[in-house]
Parts: structure tokens; sequence; C-alpha cells
């Protein structure tokens, strides 16, 4: 039953999947009731993937010469410069290459940035996480959660943003690894590349102008090559691992989307890429957290294997050479992008022990599926980007160890999330785990935009929404300034009463200064509602359970639509307009003019209630409160800025607006049994 409830018959092309539309029960399916067309999505690329695999790994079986694969030959380039207006979209940008790209171009002043990850779990995702919280805080560069096989929300994601430049980072890495899960290497490195060529195809057959695409290769293509250094020229007839292969097989993809349909793109064959906020699968990552903690590290053939260990800064310089880059008559080009000096893995233990100011306990083992050697030629690279790294190994350690001690220090909570609210709680102690529905009772006279609404007599309404909410056994959390005694006498075990000190948010409006709450108040959680939603308390009402509603674990759903569209968009156009002209601190991508008439294509959002399941209300929170942080902090630019985001992060599909969730905006209907909330 979980293996069908939405994950994985309903992925590929529908909407259902999208919003979660089939439940459990559903689902009165089988295995034989799949769709011909189905099937043959996911065995194609499994079996194409397996034949070439097969075929290099026993070529002689079949014929006394070699077999060939298609080898290109460089030839001159052009060059067509990056431009500050320029839309790019980086898959795997919560990845390390990617977050480092990134945060690079945004630093350049490159205006659109859309990045795209699935926050997978081959390492912990709180690093991917803490590295997407830097984009999006630093350089307003948001990470969109989702899948490259989505062909759904990349259409979207196209027709949105009309993305000049697509780096096409997202894959399943590590070699030893894919020995023992060779078929998740096939759908996340193949069969998920092939859907972002059709979806650049489909650009290409609809008259639009089709983006430039630079995506990562692998220096594992080289396997078992005994020719040194390797060069783009070389023969890739000798495989060492599955992961090699797979990356093999998209650059055969690319050569073939060329022949076929006139697309070039350029492949990267990085070559050991270290650095800071690098990957902890990694012999850099693994070796220093070894040494630092006095754990033993194992160490394949006595360290003698040679890795051409390259700087992540060096190399995206080189990514943002290619994307300037193309053949000049077309075609698919590989580039390595290397270091160009390989050096023995016992090394880089040396210089991790010097930088720690300790000895490493080692033993060794034979290692299995690894290459002996790595060793990039960069002349192809040199001659045609311009690519010259200049970080010695010893260097690049000092640099990675010092973030590592830093990373260690300040565990991810501690860094990225706690960063305000003084909370005192009374209550809630038999919802943990639970879903919860919060709102914000504040009756600060600090408010610049509200002085004087909230009074004492206003509590009438607060005891609206906590009466509807106990009624139906649900779990409530309230925030308030100024409860007093109240706060003892709403506080139950499912009713928690969290006293919050506005002081530490600055002066902001108490519409805008709810997200901010509601963010740290979730980020602090060691045990975290599966599900939430954020209602306002002045006018909100509970009439029936709305986690049954909210059934999907990608959607957002929203409450609140005016009843006349036309004002409505002037409305929001205004406020989006205001919010622009307030923005204290520009961030690239955050706010373009352009953008409105396509934000307006959705239903108007109303910030009175909003939900979803914990991933996704954490992520849209990020969002709104970095760009909350934008603008000048007396302003109420709350919905503006909810109506920008979520434009920005959910494809028209995943958000679910206006009724049933709640009866029309102002209109307040109590005798509606068809209504999840009444929002007045």
């Amino acid at each position: 039953t979980n293996t069908f409830n939405g994950k994985v018959l309903l992925n590929r092309n529908t909407d259902s999947y999208l919003c979660g539309v089939y439940g459990v029960s559903n689902l009165q399916v089988s295995v034989v009731a799949m769709r011909s067309s189905t099937i043959l999505t996911w065995l194609t690329p499994v079996l194409l993937t397996c034949c070439v695999f097969f075929f290099l790994m026993h070529r002689r079986a079949f014929t006394d010469r070699r077999f060939l694969l298609p080898v290109v030959r460089p030839t001159a380039g052009c060059k067509e410069a990056l431009n500050l207006n320029d839309s790019v979209l980086v898959t795997g940008a919560a990845g390390f290459i990617g977050f480092a790209l990134c945060s690079q171009l945004a630093t350049q002043g490159i205006a659109n940035i859309m990045g795209l990850d699935s926050f997978n779990s081959y390492y912990d995702p709180a690093l991917k996480r803490a590295r997407a919280l830097q984009l999006l805080e630093n350089h307003g560069v948001p990470v969109l959660d989702g899948d490259v096989c989505n062909a759904t929300l990349l259409r979207s994601l196209f027709d949105r943003h009309k993305f000049t430049h697509i780096v096409h980072f997202a894959a399943q890495a590590g070699a030893r690894h894919s020995l023992q899960f060779p078929l998740r290497y096939v759908r996340e490195n193949v069969q998920c590349f092939t859907v972002l060529m059709e979806e650049i195809l489909w650009q290409k057959r609809t008259g639009v102008a089709v983006p430039h695409l630079t995506f990562a290769s692998s220096s594992s293509v080289y396997g078992l090559n005994t020719k040194i250094p390797f060069a783009e020229t070389d023969l890739l007839d000798r495989p060492a691992n599955f992961y090699g292969a797979t990356k093999l097989m998209d650059e055969i993809i690319a050569l073939t989307y060329f022949n076929l349909w006139n697309i070039s793109s350029v492949g990267l064959r990085f070559f050991t890429v270290y650095g800071p906020w690098g990957r902890p699968d990694m012999s850099p990552f693994i070796f220093t957290q070894r040494i630092a903690k006095g754990q033993y590290l194992t160490i394949f053939d006595e360290g003698k294997m040679l890795r051409d260990f390259t700087y992540v800064d060096d190399v995206v310089l080189g990514i943002q050479a290619a994307m300037q880059y193309r053949r000049c008559e077309g075609g698919f080009q590989p580039f390595n992008l290397g270091n160009n000096q390989p050096l023995l893995v016992s090394e880089l233990v040396r210089y991790i022990e010097l930088e720690l100011n300790k000895t490493a306990k080692v033993k060794y083992a034979v290692s299995h599926g690894e290459m002996p050697v790595t060793y990039a030629s960069i002349d192809l690279a040199k001659q045609q980007l311009g690519y010259s790294p200049t970080t010695s190994l010893q260097q690049g350690i000092k640099q990675f160890v010092a973030w590592y001690q830093w990373w260690e220090a300040h565990p991810a909570n501690e860094k990225f999330y706690n960063r305000g609210g003084n909370f005192t709680t009374v209550g809630g102690s038999s919802c943990l785990g639970r879903p919860v529905i919060m709102t914000t009772w504040f009756f600060s006279r600090n408010d610049p935009q509200r002085p004087n609404v909230a009074t004492r007599r206003d509590s009438k309404y607060i005891s609206s929404w906590y009466s509807s909410v106990k009624k139906l056994g649900l779990c409530g959390v309230v925030f308030h300034d100024h409860l007093d005694g109240r706060a003892t006498e709403f506080a139950s075990v499912t009713m928690e009463i969290v006293y919050v000190d506005l002081n530490s948010y600055r002066s902001r409006s108490l519409n805008d200064v709810r997200f901010f709450v509601y963010r740290d108040y979730l980020a602090r959680k060691k045990i975290q509602p599966p599900k939430v939603f954020m209602t306002d308390g002045a006018d909100v009402v509970v009439v029936q359970d709305p986690f049954r509603h909210a059934s999907s674990e990608e959607c957002l759903y929203i409450g609140g639509i005016k009843p006349n569209p036309n004002r409505n968009n002037k409305w929001i156009k205004s406020k989006l307009q205001q919010i622009k002209l307030r923005t204290v601190k520009p961030r690239a991508g955050l706010l373009d003019t352009q953008s409105y008439d396509d934000i307006l294509d959705f239903d108007t959002v109303n910030a009175g209630v909003i939900g979803g399941s914990i991933s996704v209300v954490e992520r849209l929170l990020d969002h709104i409160t970095a760009m909350l942080d934008t603008i000048e902090p007396g302003y109420n630019a709350n919905m503006g800025v909810v109506n920008l985001v979520v434009w920005r992060l959910f494809p028209k599909q995943a958000v679910r607006n206006g009724p049933p969730l709640v009866s029309r905006f102002f209109q307040y209907e109590t005798g509606r049994a068809d209504v999840v909330f009444i929002h007045k």
C-alpha cells in the first residue's frame, strides 16, 4: 500500500501526484493495471543503460575489434557572455557544487536564479537545507523542493521563468554506493536527465528559445583507462562502476539530442571537488571528521590511489566559463575540470593532520569499484574556457578544515534557525508529534499600522477561535504578548499558549511579525508537528478538521479569495508595487516587476489561512521571512510578500486556494457544512 500511495505510481505526469488527490483508499490498482507508457517510461532508460554497461564490460565476447564509443573532437568555440538579466535554473542547487555556483552567480549580480533540489537522504539533508537557507537569506535565491523527473513541474518552471541557462547538477552521486543501488542511479542520473532533455525539446518545438544547457558529468566516465592524464578525446570503454556508466550514458544522450534535434550542450567532468560546505560522503570530509574525533579512518589500497583534488572555487570559475561557451557549429562538448596535479590520498591525510594538529588512526582495506587514479588533462578547458585552477591541496584543506570546525561547533539548528523570539510556554503537553493549528493574538501598541486596533474587548474573537478548535479535539497554539491571567485559563493539554517578547522582532507590523514567530517556534520544536495550519486569530473559526482536507505532503493549502477578481488584482498589484518601493535591502531576483501579471494568473492568496505538511510550511516561512527582511520593518508587507513567494515557489497545480477550505472572503456562513474554516 505504501509503495503506491501517490509516490511511485502517480509521480510521472499527473497533477494528482502533485497534490496528493489520490490516497490509499483511491488506489484500487495493481501492477498489471499500469499503463504501458508508464512501464516503458521506467524500463527504457534501465534497459538502455544496462545494455551499454554490459556491452562495455564484455565487448571482447562480441567482436575482436574494439568497441568504440562516440568520441567528440574539440572544435573552435563561440562565447556568449552572461547577462545580469539572464534567468538561470540550477538543479541540485542545495548540493555542494550547485550551492557554490548559485552563491557566485548571485554575488556577481545575476538577477534571476531559481534552484531545484529533491533534498534526498543520500547524506544528511540538514546540510542541504542549511545550504538552501544560506542561498535564500544571503542572496535571495529560492531553492524549490522538487524532482527533475517530474515533467509537470519542469514545464511549469520553464513556462514561468523563461530560462536562458540551465545548469543540471541534480544526480545520485557516489561510486561505491552505486554497486549496492544501481537502479537508483539509473533513475536519478539517466531517467531524470532524459526528462529534462524532453522538456527542453518541448520548448524548442513550441518556438521558445532553447536555453543553454550545462550539465555535470564525472571523471568516473574514464573508468579503468590506463592512459593518463585523462583527455576529452580518450576512448570511454572501461567503466569501473555503475555511477560512471550512468554519467557516460548522460553524455551519449546529450550527443543524441544534438544529432536528432540540434540541441547543444556542455558536459563537465569534475575531478574530486572539495572545499567548504563539501559533501560528507567524500574523503576530505570523512577523514577530517574522524581524525578530529580520534576515530579510525579506512584508507583503501594503502593510500596509494591518486586523486586530482580540485578546489570548489576553481571549479565554479570553470562552470561559469562553460555557461558562456558553445560550439560554433553546435553540438555536445565535454570538458575536464580538474587540478591537473594528482596526489596520493595519504598526502590528503597528512595535510588534514597538520591543520587539526592530530595524528590519524588508520586501517587499510582493498577497494572495490574505485578508480586507481584520476588525473585530468585540462588543456582543452584552458584553451576554450580560460580555465586555470590556482588552489593547492594544502591551501584548500586549510579552508575546508576551518569551515568544518565552525560547522561542528554550531549545530545547524542553532546557526540557521535560532534567530529570535523569547518564548514562554504553557500547556500543549499531549500534542507532541500531532498536527497543530496556530494563531497569534498580539495587543502591542507599537504596531505602526494599527496602533489602537487590539483591545481587551477583542478577546471575544480569540475565544471563538479557541472554542472551535477545542470542540473538534484539535491541537492548537496561541502566540500572545499580553494575555495575562487568561493564558492559564486558555491553556490545556491540547492547547499551548506561548508568550512572545516582540521586542526581539524590531518594530514590525503585527501582521508581518507572525511569520517570524511561526518560523522560530517550529524550528525549535524537537518533535515537530507533521502538518500545520496558520490562521488569523481575529476572524477565523474552525468548522471541521482541516487536516483531513490537507491530505498531500506536497501541496500548499490556502484560504480566502475576494469575490471581485478585477478589484482584487488591482489591490494585490498595488501591494506588490509598494513592497518594491519599500525594499531597503535588495536581493537578486526577489521582486521582478515584469512578474506582476504572471502572479495575478494565480487566484489571489489571502494570508488568513495557510497550511500543509511541515516541510512545505517551513519552506514557505523561510522564504516569506527572508523577503520581509528586505523591506522596511514598519510597513505592513505580508500580503504582497505571501503572494509573490507562493507564485515563485509553487506550481499552480500545487496550490489549493479558497473553497471548500474556507467560505468566500467576507461571507460569514455559519451554516455551511462543506466548509473547513469560516473566514469572515
